[in-house]
């Protein structure tokens, strides 16, 4: 199985780092494992075995979204990807669920934070903007992957409400 996640975290491309160690054991599960990281210039893409780091190198915070979905598309034509994963239920999954619409691939987001309590959509304009993308990915979501028990619990029970 080919996957391609789509996040942020400069980390990945320092080897001595945790988040470098912790991806590469994640790769071996995989035939090819492809990350993009939304980067600031000057990160340049990485492989190691059958991980593949790319950075956006992008010159524009703004523009990093765009540079995201522009990679990620090269990226599933030419490795031919088999499913789409997604840092969080936020921008980065907005953008995996546009490409899994576009390749017809399956979507996986990783929930790392309980994006349904109070505390998070009041904290700020950014998080009450994840809030809305994440009830509106959450439920289209192929798969999602939490972080522990008390996140599944908010998410059965904010889509059991909804329904």
């Amino acid at each position: 199985m080919k996957i391609l996640v789509i996040g942020q975290d400069p980390n990945l491309f320092n080897k001595n780092s945790e988040s470098f160690k912790r991806v590469k054991k994640y790769a071996s599960l995989f035939n090819e494992y492809h990350i993009i990281s939304a980067s600031p210039k000057g990160f340049k893409p990485l492989r190691e075995n059958n991980l593949f780091l790319w950075p956006t190198d992008s010159r524009i915070k703004i523009l990093r979204f765009f540079d995201l979905l522009i990679l990620s598309k090269k990226i599933i034509k030419k490795f031919k990807i088999d499913i789409i994963d997604a840092q969080d239920a936020g921008e980065f999954g907005l953008i995996a669920y546009i490409l899994s619409r576009w390749f017809r691939l399956p979507f996986r987001i990783q929930v790392h934070t309980d994006v349904f309590s109070p505390y998070f959509r009041g904290a700020s304009l950014k998080e009450r903007i994840r809030y809305y993308l994440a009830v509106f990915l959450i439920p289209k979501a192929d798969c999602l992957r939490v972080v522990s028990e008390r996140i599944k619990n908010s998410i059965i029970s904010h889509i059991a409400y909804r329904i």
